[in-house]
């Protein structure tokens, strides 16, 4: 599955979850990772209330990347 780039549902759907239980994150858009190397680079679309200021929305972002 690795060398297709494939990530099982069950797998997917546990990403999903932390993705939600970050502060500001109203729900996950999608999620799209792959293999680089031995590491997982994903790419993720994530809900936001409107009013979000563009700071807040960069260190939302910033909180993903550290989970």
């Amino acid at each position: 599955m690795r060398l297709t780039e494939g990530f099982s549902p069950k797998t997917i759907e546990t990403y999903s979850k932390t993705i939600n239980q970050i502060p500001g994150v109203l729900g996950v858009q999608g999620i799209e990772p792959r293999w680089l190397g031995d590491q997982i680079v994903m790419k993720v679309g994530v809900y936001l209330d409107n009013d979000t200021r563009v700071t807040e929305a960069y260190a939302i972002g910033e909180r993903l990347n550290t989970r």
